[in-house]
Parts: C-alpha cells; sequence; structure tokens
C-alpha cells in the first residue's frame, strides 16, 4: 500500500442529478507541497513532494509534480488512458554516495558519481509494469569486467518488473494461488537476468532465475541458475562483496562458468570450466582445467569438508601458501577426505596423493599418504589453531626406493646417482601447516641411506644436501684425496640421527662410510639462517687396500699380521691418516680449516649464528 504524509487544498466539484444519478460528474483539484510519499516498504520515500493532481470520474492527470529521492531532485507525470491505463513517467537523478547509505551493500564501495535515470510505471486492474532505464553516464566502476567502467562511458542498464498470469483453480474452494511477479535486468550487451518470484503474504521468494554473463539466458525449471563465460572471473573478489551477512543471502543453486581465467582460494587457474550443483549445505561441482580437473564436493556446515576425487592438480611456480585473506594466517581449516591422482607442486610431480583430515576437540587431525614409482611418504600431524601459541606437530616416514629419481622428482636431477633411503621423524613449529616457521622448528630426524653417490653439484643447488656431501672440502683446501669428495662421494652407507631446537639441527656422529673413506659429522646447522658449524672428521679407506696391499707384496707374513691387526683395533692406518676439519660460515659460501691434533672443544649449538 502506497502511504501518503502532508497537506493539502482540495478543489471539488460535484453533479449529482438526483432522478439520474448515473449521469454524475465529478471534477476536482488536489494541490499539495512538502509531502512524503512511501510506494513500499523496501524502497526510500519520496520527500518534498509539491505538484497538483487533476482528476474526473473517468481519470487523473499530474504534469511537472517535483519531489526528492535520496537527496536529489525528480519529477513525476501522471495521465490515465481511456482503457482505464494508468501510466506514471518519472525522471531523475541518482547518486552512489546516498544509496550507499541507503541500502549499505559493498558494492556501492567500488562506484562513484551520479548519472540520470527514467522510469515508466503501468497500472491496469491491480497490475503493476515498471521499466527503469539510465545510460549510467557519470557513474564510475572499479568491479571486475564487464561490470567496470568510467564516468564518461555509457552503459545501459535497463530493469524491468513484469506481472506473471497465474491460473486460477480448476477446483471450487481450492485457495487462490500465490501471485507471482518477473524482474529483468541488462547491462550494456553482456548482463542479462531475469528472476521469477512468488509473493506470499509476508515475504517474496525466488522460484527461479538466471544471472548470464557473456551467454543468452536460459531460464531452469527451479533455483537459481549463474552461467558465465568470461576471459577473467574473480571468485574471491566476488565472496568479499556478496559473502558477509545478509549479503550472503543470494539463493545460487547452480552454476555454469567457463573463464580463461579463474581466481578462487588465492589461486588462478587457466581455461576453467565448473559445473555445479547446490543442494541444502552441499555444493557438488565437476571442475576441469589446465590445473585441476575431478570432481569435489564443499559443505558448509562447521568448518566445512571437503571431499572428492581429482584427476590432476598443478600448483604452478610462485604460487605461495594460501592465507585467510588479509596476510593472517587462517584460524581454522576445513574436514578433508581428497585423493588426487596426479599432484605437481611447482613443477615437481608427487605422484598419488591421498588427505584425510577432521576437527576433533579444537585440533585439525590430518594424514597423508603419496606414492609414486621412486617412493612413498606417510605421515600424521595435528594442528592447534585456538591456543595461545598454535601449533603444527607432524610424524612422518620417506621411504625412497630410488634416491636419484626421487631427488629428481623433487627438482634436484643428478644430485644423487643410485641410492636407496629412508628418512623418519616427528617435526613440529608454531603456526599453522600450510607453511613451516623455521625459528620455532624442533623435533628429531633419523636418516639411513645406502649405495649411493654423490654428483658434483652446482652452488646454490641443494644447499643443504651440499652440507652432506662434503664438497665445500675440495674447494677450500688441497687434499690427497680431492677428487673423493669434488667429483661425488660414492657411500655403501650413511646413517645417523638429528635433533632441532628452535631452527638449529644438531647432528652427533653421523657416519658416511663409502669404498674410498669414512666420514664422521659432528655439530649444527642453522636452518632459518642456512649457516654451519660442523666437525668433519676423514679417515681414508687405507687399511684394506693401498696399504694392506703394498705389505702383502713384501712380506706375506708381516702382511698377515698387519691385516689382524686392522681387524682388531679398528683400522690403525686408516685412523693414522685421517683428516679433521672445522667448517662454519654459510652454506653458499663455507668456511673450511684443518683441524690440528690437539683435542678439540665440542662445537656451540647455535648452528654458527652470529
Amino acid at each position: 500500500p502506497i502511504a501518503a504524509v502532508g497537506k493539502g487544498e482540495l478543489d471539488l466539484k460535484l453533479v449529482m442529478p438526483l432522478r439520474q444519478l448515473d449521469k454524475t460528474q465529478v471534477e476536482g483539484r488536489y494541490r499539495f507541497s512538502g509531502n512524503s510519499l512511501k510506494a513500499d516498504p523496501g524502497l526510500p520515500p519520496l520527500t518534498e513532494v509539491n505538484g497538483e493532481l487533476r482528476f474526473t470520474a473517468d481519470g487523473l492527470e499530474a504534469n511537472k509534480v517535483r519531489a526528492v529521492l535520496l537527496g536529489a531532485p525528480l519529477t513525476v507525470d501522471v495521465a490515465t488512458g481511456r482503457d482505464g491505463l494508468v501510466s506514471v513517467k518519472v525522471a531523475g537523478t541518482a547518486g552512489v554516495r546516498e544509496l550507499r547509505q541507503h541500502f549499505g551493500h559493498p558494492v556501492f564501495d567500488y562506484l562513484s558519481g551520479s548519472t540520470p535515470w527514467t522510469g515508466v510505471a503501468q497500472i491496469r486492474k491491480g497490475h503493476v509494469e515498471i521499466r527503469l532505464e539510465s545510460s549510467l553516464k557519470g557513474i564510475a566502476s572499479s568491479l571486475p569486467a564487464p561490470f567496470n567502467k568510467s564516468a564518461t562511458e555509457a552503459r545501459t542498464l535497463v530493469v524491468e518488473r513484469k506481472p506473471v498470469q497465474v491460473a486460477t483453480p480448476a477446483s471450487p474452494g481450492a485457495a487462490p494461488p500465490s501471485a507471482r511477479e518477473q524482474w529483468l535486468l541488462s547491462f550494456g550487451d553482456s548482463v542479462r537476468a531475469q528472476v521469477q518470484r512468488r509473493l506470499d503474504a509476508e515475504e517474496a521468494a525466488i522460484e527461479r532465475g538466471v544471472v548470464a554473463i557473456g551467454l543468452p539466458p536460459r531460464l531452469p525449471e527451479r533455483g537459481l541458475l549463474v552461467a558465465a563465460e568470461v576471459e577473467t572471473l574473480d571468485v574471491d573478489f566476488w565472496r568479499r562483496v556478496f559473502g558477509e551477512g545478509a549479503h550472503a543471502a543470494v539463493p545460487i543453486s547452480q552454476v555454469a562458468l567457463h573463464a580463461d581465467k579463474f581466481l578462487i582460494l588465492g589461486r588462478s587457474f587457466n581455461n576453467f570450466n565448473v559445473q555445479a550443483t547446490h543442494d541444502r549445505d552441499t555444493w557438488r561441482a565437476d571442475v576441469h582445467g589446465d590445473l585441476l580437473a575431478g570432481h569435489v564436493e564443499w559443505s558448509g556446515e562447521g568448518a566445512g569438508h571437503l571431499s572428492g576425487r581429482l584427476s590432476r592438480v598443478v600448483i604452478p611456480e610462485g604460487t605461495t601458501p594460501a592465507t585467510a585473506g588479509d596476510g593472517e594466517e587462517p584460524r581454522e581449516l576445513p574436514a578433508i577426505n581428497l585423493v588426487i591422482d596426479r599432484f605437481n607442486l611447482r613443477g615437481k610431480d608427487f605422484g598419488e596423493v591421498k588427505l584425510q583430515a577432521e576437527n576433533h576437540e579444537g585440533q585439525w587431525h590430518a594424514r597423508m599418504d603419496v606414492k609414486n614409482e621412486d617412493g612413498t611418504l606417510s605421515g600424521q600431524g595435528r594442528w592447534r589453531p585456538h591456543f595461545s601459541a598454535p601449533l603444527t606437530q607432524l610424524e612422518f616416514k620417506l621411504n625412497a626406493k630410488s634416491v636419484e629419481k626421487l631427488l629428481t622428482r623433487f627438482g634436484y636431477p643428478q644430485a644423487i646417482k643410485r641410492g636407496s633411503a629412508t628418512l623418519e621423524g616427528s617435526l613440529g613449529w608454531a603456526g599453522s601447516p600450510l607453511a613451516i616457521d623455521y625459528p620455532s622448528l624442533s623435533g628429531k630426524l633419523k636418516l639411513d641411506a645406502a649405495n649411493g653417490q654423490f654428483s658434483k653439484l652446482e652452488p646454490g643447488v641443494g644447499r643443504l644436501l651440499g652440507v652432506l656431501s662434503l664438497q665445500s672440502l675440495p674447494r677450500r683446501i688441497t687434499l690427497d684425496f680431492r677428487d673423493v669428495f669434488s667429483e661425488g662421494f660414492a657411500f655403501d652407507s650413511i646413517v645417523g640421527e638429528s635433533t632441532v631446537t628452535r631452527g638449529i639441527l644438531e647432528t652427533k656422529d653421523l657416519q658416511i662410510t663409502g669404498p674410498a673413506a669414512r666420514v664422521m659429522l659432528n655439530g649444527s646447522v642453522n636452518l632459518p639462517n642456512e649457516t654451519q658449524n660442523l666437525r668433519v672428521r676423514v679417515n681414508p679407506a687405507l687399511g684394506d687396500t693401498v696399504a694392506l696391499g703394498t705389505i702383502a707384496l713384501v712380506n706375506p707374513t708381516v702382511g698377515a699380521v698387519a691385516w689382524l691387526a686392522q681387524k682388531l683395533f679398528k683400522d690403525p692406518l686408516g685412523q693414522a691418516f685421517s683428516f679433521e676439519y672445522a667448517v662454519t660460515g654459510s652454506w653458499a659460501d663455507p668456511k673450511v680449516e684443518k683441524v690440528g691434533a690437539e683435542k678439540i672443544a665440542a662445537p656451540p649449538k647455535d648452528g654458527g649464528k652470529p
């Protein structure tokens, strides 16, 4: 109902023949000033309504009625046709600042300026049709394409409301059907929308509708369909605009999208297609693109639940871990039950990945299994996000069937030839599991490798691996066995355990045994600063090879005694020719010093930290 408040003056002329009332004549004028008029509870009122309304028994008329809508002036003309049609024409100006103040929607934050508009309402037998139109010239928009425009550019916006004819009930006494209306919208040449609503006594509900961008609109049987074919679709942006508070209640039930570039959750996907449906609280989607393909389901209950199977997931170079959207770490992660047949992270093919996770008693529990032809990785972890000091804990075991091939997968081709290895341990750090915080990293590691050979590594390649390969020794000093390390040290086994405390990895008696030498490493490595403070003892394997062979040729009896001494006294010849070095400084530019025979104090535990 229309509500009017204000005063006016009425001039009325009434002619009523007493014997011929059917020939009654009515003619009048109603002059008003400073009135207010509200046509709909959801629309802003008209204020400062000034003008004159002329009427007869057959119709009414008003010309150039002046009013103010959201602080801007407008004019209204009213006329009645012979067929009972009442036509209302409106012309005015709309300003973004006033629209933002009244409606409060975040979309207005990306608009500025003002623009003229016109409107026409046609009323016949209780049915109302409305058409609003504007060139939007004067409005500047920084919304993503195709909604962006300059203030000088014209982009026609048309909004129409039409009643929908409803069939009369077939049976007598049946309740009359609810009234229905249809809204149509067009913006430029590429955006079309059509929505059909049911008008109940208390509210209006969308029965079906479509929003089409770059495609012809096709109204679905039920629900609201969003269909788009665009160059770039920034889902994160539109989630921020429509995903807060009451604005999140857009009842989208179907999605059909194609974008050359698709942005979501901080990720960019090229040549991306998605077909999705929404039922109650669950989205089901088939996705296909250059970086992602498969079927996923998402439930928004609690922290959310993500499940499905993907044939491939590719995360390209330069991609950083997802955050909460403002650079902060996330406060929670969803439950996950996901299988990825082929997972590629920054050019590294990890093979099949299975990830299961659930939220339990304030903690996020996860299990991960990675499998490919060259090795397996299994692990389980916990994340406590809501404590005063968020903590991630991880237990894992890596089995490498071929160290050479596995390191090639991880981006270090030809770092090690051949070899098998097992690396297991438990680690913890402050923060989320999406990125390791090295300054707080603590835990234990155990390495057991066999039958491999370090290759000649280029500077900067596998910097931590370069520490283990000992190639810094021949670069800094001259050794009688220079080629043993510079050309790649072959090993029969590498065995050792390490502890990590606040980013400082400390090892004691990590032993590398090979046909040319036996090496013992003690000391610490600073992971955040990429520095080291190590003692390296190298025992050339002289006892069972060169020395014994020479002695046996001269005197077999003495050679036999020497062989027995080697076994009983653990390679006294090798010990006699052993070398010890102090390795400090950065991984990229280490400092190597030969240590004398005097006893060496244990290295500090700060990993070479200044």
